[in-house]
């Protein structure tokens, strides 16, 4: 019998068999056309296997396998690109030839090895980090075969496993000792450049130096010591505290001496502005901004001292001149604006023998600019006088309006008097309710109650209440509606 034959008989018993049971079974379990599908191809491929076996036994040249032919071509194209560096694509071919024939162990190990190889491609120029997260998905891909192999192929798998973790152990190895050397390469000429400095004090005028420390400080900061020795750390550790030292010690006296000669300039400044504002006229605009910042350079002062005892006796010199020229300042704006004032104030004529109301015309808008000119005073002398006139001002529209008030009350009083004598014939017997109704509107129409005191409206009231009860209750509507609309006699006509 051929090998072809053979291969062929076992093939038809093993699907015959299969079917049969497949068959067999039907009534109990639903299987899917997948699982028949898996089995065959075990099936398949164990015959794949018994038939090479045999033709090694048997000396038959087996047939070209066009799913081997093209196994073999992805598997060549794949390493191709993995050897070019391109493995985003050399994984499509792979992954192509794996799904074809799922748990074949050659492939896989082709396909781990040649990554394997490509791993320490990678760690020999140096991209250490890649290549171990290379081996990281390796490991994973590995990991996930082990449903498809064989229990037999598991062996193999381990040992796959475990010379991947040989790798990246080695890799990891050399990425360690790489840093070392590189660190330690950095690092010498830094303490070399370190001893240096330390033995050759710098000062703060001497910039060039200060740069070469503040570079060497930087280095010395920025060296990663995890791959130094105990010792190495120690002396980086002592070197970067006394560098820092050193460069603190200049930093300070660098920064005192800014701070004097900035004091200095603040002072000078200060003075300048001082004069300014006192040499500029008093109505000037820019006297404000001058004593402004002639106030604020004094708080600046304060600020830039390190210490503030030592511009204590300048700043209260300053403060003291600057005083004095607010004071000399304030009292010549203040004579001018007051001048104003009392011009204002001379030409108020108050006449006893006029309207209450004439007087008020004259004191309520001299009283707002007399707020109005006060809010201008700086000097005390003059806010002093401001506010003894404003009390005064004050005082006299009180009284006016006071009189005023009593004014509009004698009227209204005079008002209800007449209207009761004119028309007390009507109370009673015999009304004529037209005349009331028209008396009430005349007299006591024009009076706006809101301006009565108690008693006149006292009066009003009993007056109104009484007349307003002898007429009909038709009129009584009415004349509330007129009384209400009829125009009252202002307050101002007194």
């Amino acid at each position: 019998m051929t090998l072809k034959s053979v291969r062929f008989t076992l093939i038809l018993m093993a699907i015959s068999s299969t079917l049969a049971f497949v068959a067999g079974q039907s009534y109990k379990h639903l299987q899917t056309v997948a699982n028949l599908t898996t089995s065959i191809e075990g099936l398949r491929s164990d015959f794949r296997a018994l038939e090479k076996e045999l033709a090694k036994q048997t000396g038959i040249k087996l047939p070209v396998n066009r799913q081997e032919t093209a196994s073999q071509e992805g598997l060549e194209k794949a390493e191709a690109l993995l050897k070019q560096g391109a493995v985003a694509k050399a994984g499509l071919y792979f992954s192509n030839v794996i799904a074809q024939d799922p748990g074949n162990w050659s492939v896989i190990q082709r396909y781990h090895q040649s990554l394997l190889n490509y791993c320490q491609q990678l760690t020999d120029q140096g991209q250490f980090d890649t290549a171990l997260t290379l081996l990281a998905d390796v490991e994973i891909f590995l990991r996930t075969q082990a449903i498809h192999l064989k229990t037999a192929d598991l062996i193999h798998l381990e040992q796959a496993l475990t010379d991947l973790a040989k790798l990246r152990q080695t890799i990891t190895d050399t990425q360690v000792a790489k840093i070392r050397q590189e660190t330690e390469q950095r690092l010498t000429p830094l303490l070399a450049k370190t001893e240096e400095i330390l033995a050759n004090p710098i000062t703060t005028g001497d910039t060039q130096a200060l740069m070469v420390l503040q570079e060497t400080l930087a280095g010395l900061q920025a060296v990663d010591t995890t791959g130094l020795n105990d010792s190495q750390v120690t002396t980086v550790q002592e070197k970067t505290a006394l560098l820092e030292k050193q460069q603190l010690a200049l930093e300070s006296a660098a920064t005192q001496e800014a701070s004097a000669a900035n004091i200095k300039v603040l002072v000078q400044r200060t003075q300048q502005f001082i004069d300014q504002a006192i040499q500029e006229p008093s109505q000037s605009e820019f006297v404000l901004y001058y004593l402004t910042s002639a106030e604020t350079m004094i708080r600046q002062l304060v600020l830039a001292a390190p210490d503030p005892t030592t511009v204590k006796q300048p700043v209260a010199e300053l403060t003291k001149r600057l005083e004095e020229a607010k004071e000399t300042i304030a009292k010549a704006q203040s004579q001018a604006v007051w001048t104003e004032v009392e011009q204002a104030y001379s030409q108020i004529k108050i006449d006893e023998k006029t309207k209450a109301q004439d007087d008020l015309n004259q004191l309520l808008p001299f009283r707002q600019l007399l707020g109005e000119k006060a809010s201008k005073l700086s000097s005390m002398e003059f806010l002093e006088k401001a506010r003894t006139m404003m009390e005064k001002v004050n005082k006299a529209i009180e009284d006016t309006q006071k009189a005023q008030l009593r004014l509009y009350n004698q009227w209204a009083v005079k008002q209800v008097h007449d209207f009761y004598q004119s028309y007390k014939s009507e109370l009673g017997t015999g009304t004529d309710e037209n005349r009331v109704y028209q008396g009430i509107l005349a007299y006591l129409g024009d009076i706006d109650t809101r301006y009565l005191s108690t008693p006149a409206q006292t009066a009003y009231n009993e007056a109104f209440g009484m007349f307003y009860a002898e007429l009909d209750s038709k009129q009584k509507i009415p004349l509330s509606a007129e009384m209400t609309l009829k125009e009252k006699k202002p307050l101002t006509d007194f």
